[in-house]
């Protein structure tokens, strides 16, 4: 069974996530396994080239200096000003990533964790000279996401005297756990991401032109966000250090 869910997970997440599907075991109390994948590749519309990569320095949450390749492009563009940030999006083949760079006193984590944050990027954007400094990235997550729903305010699902699966099966059960792991990939060419979300059922018994550029220097934690053209976020995150 461990095979053959990692069989199907890796082909609906085009292999980027083996390491983490590797680890999948299943028990003796399982009841039952629910999992939904999502896989994106896209290809910028303009892309970077690779003859102006250079490395650079990125300068990691940790305040740790990494010498890293930065890609280059000065291009005509949109960028937002807002509080405590600066975004601009590049169009991909099939959608749009936008970049968030927090001014120097602001985290990324205070950013997302601000409501309607995400709203405000599918806001109004000027238009400007974009001068950009993108560092190639690969970053991959994965997350127990059991107290995070219990604090959302799922809680009988997790509950061995409230849960109720009665639809799904015969047998008393309740969720046992949570799981999701990403992974996104950027380079000159342009975009590929995957995720997948683990849950775990259990039986009971278990336990403006003219203005002056706008430089996008990401050479320190930023935010992004991948989306569709209609702006429904597929992939959210921060690159905290490459």
């Amino acid at each position: 069974a461990d095979a053959a869910i990692a069989s199907w997970l890796n082909q609906q997440t085009g292999g980027l996530l083996s390491e983490e599907t590797g680890n999948i075991r299943t028990d003796g109390n399982d009841l039952l396994r629910l999992y939904n994948t999502i896989y994106y590749k896209s290809g910028w519309q303009d892309a970077f080239k690779s003859s102006q990569t250079k490395q650079d320095t990125f300068t990691a949450a940790d305040g740790s200096a990494q010498r890293v390749d930065f890609m280059h492009r000065t291009e005509s563009g949109g960028y937002r000003k807002g509080d405590g940030y600066t975004a601009a999006p590049r169009s991909l083949n099939y959608g749009r990533m936008v970049f968030v760079l927090p001014d120097k006193s602001v985290t990324p984590e205070s950013l997302l964790q601000r409501q309607g944050f995400l709203a405000e990027l599918t806001g109004d954007y000027n238009a400007a000279e974009l001068v950009w400094s993108v560092p190639k990235f690969d970053v991959h997550s994965s997350m127990d996401l059991a107290e995070l729903l219990q604090d959302m305010g799922v809680t009988d699902a997790f509950d061995k005297s409230k849960a109720d699966f009665s639809p799904l099966s015969d047998e008393a059960a309740v969720l046992a756990g949570v799981m999701q792991a990403a992974r996104v990939k950027v380079d000159e060419d342009g975009v590929e991401g995957a995720a997948y979300t683990e849950a775990i059922v259990d039986l009971k018994c278990a336990a403006a032109p003219g203005a002056k550029p706008v430089e996008m220097c990401l050479d320190r934690p930023f935010v992004f966000v991948v989306a569709t053209s209609d702006g429904i976020p597929l992939f959210v995150g921060t690159v905290q250090s490459v």
